[in-house]
């Protein structure tokens, strides 16, 4: 069982099936790294962007689509 509550077989399916380049789910800690940049002075230059925080996923499968 991870952390998330989800069984680890059905995370490395998930993993494999969505083929996310980096090989693994990002970790909560990542996500909080990234919203803490954004919320930086550190992005202060920055505007309109659409950030994926994705491992690759959408460059490596731009098709897939999120109902």
């Amino acid at each position: 069982m991870t952390r998330h509550g989800i069984p680890i077989q059905i995370l490395e399916k998930l993993t494999k099936d969505f083929k996310i380049p980096l090989g693994r789910w990002g970790t909560p800690e990542e996500m909080a790294e990234f919203i803490s940049f954004i919320a930086s002075d550190k992005a202060s230059y920055m505007t309109g962007q659409i950030i994926n925080v994705d491992g690759g996923l959408l460059v490596h499968s731009p098709s897939i689509k999120f109902d």
